[in-house]
């Protein structure tokens, strides 16, 4: 036993100076990984406009460049017996691997898909599956939309290319609705001609664009309408602002010319009997 363990002593000390070499040059490849790394980012960065296309590139570089590394370190060692068993265990593991993470790699190829979609980009806002906010990140495994309560939410990549999802950012135009209401006593032709004129002056109409006026029903205690306009927005935010904005214009406009916009009411008939 005294002597195996001896054999085992005499062996890790000649191997000594090839791990020291080993590990300088994987240093050395870390090192390059890293500040080349800095230098092509800088240079897709004039070239290439996705944010996620540069990252993605940079992580595969890196990840590469170590990989090589790695194995120059276990070729300096002189493993050969090691490294011949370890390559087949790894044949024979990655086939189990890849069967238990099926769903992971899924995820990496529809990151790698998604990272040179030009219709998604960081900083775009985006819908899917009732999540909205903006993409701060776009990852091998997920896309990382920032809600606009400041939270973070992790959407796998596979769930963003199997189902629908919107882009507002993708168009710096979006058309604006806006439901409301006149009393029963309003002159309807002047309602129209006002709230489309007032918005009119507020928004300006491009070419093939148009203000809606629609009257669509008799309500209870109102004649409702829906107005609908269009205005420069390239996020759901801006929507927000453009149908405040409207909501006020209408608001103003009523109040100036008398026309009420009347609170639900309802009328109870009472009778008494003998």
């Amino acid at each position: 036993m005294e002597i195996k363990f001896l054999k085992w002593w005499d062996l890790v000390l000649l191997k000594i100076p090839n791990f020291i070499i080993g590990a300088l040059i994987f240093l050395v490849f870390v090192l390059f990984a890293k500040y080349f790394g800095r230098l092509l980012y800088r240079i897709m960065k004039r070239s290439v406009k996705q944010e996620s296309i540069r990252q993605m590139v940079l992580k595969i570089f890196r990840a590469t460049v170590w990989l090589i590394g790695f194995l120059v370190f276990l070729i300096i060692l002189d493993l050969g017996v090691i490294m011949t068993s370890i390559l087949g265990l790894a044949g024979v593991a990655s086939l189990a691997v890849g069967l238990a993470v099926q769903g992971s790699l899924n995820n990496t190829f529809s990151g790698v898909i998604l990272s040179f979609l030009p219709n998604l980009k960081i900083g775009d806002w985006v819908e899917t599956e009732g999540l909205e906010g903006t993409i701060a990140e776009i990852s091998l495994r997920s896309v990382q939309i920032l809600r606009p309560d400041n939270n973070l939410v992790m959407v796998p990549n596979s769930q963003i290319l199997e189902n629908p999802f919107t882009n507002y950012s993708l168009t710096t135009r979006t058309r604006v609705s806006i439901n409301c209401g006149v009393s029963y006593d309003s002159d309807l032709e002047a309602v129209e001609a006002l709230t489309v004129t007032a918005l009119g002056k507020a928004f300006k109409q491009n070419k093939d664009e148009e203000i809606e006026f629609f009257y669509e029903e008799f309500g209870e205690s109102s004649v409702n309408f829906l107005v609908r306009f269009w205005g420069d927005a390239s996020g759901k935010k801006d929507e927000l602002h453009l149908t405040h904005s409207a909501i006020v214009i209408i608001k103003t406009t009523f109040d100036q010319n008398n026309i009420k916009i009347p609170y639900p009411t309802r009328t109870v008939e009472m009778s008494t009997k003998n």
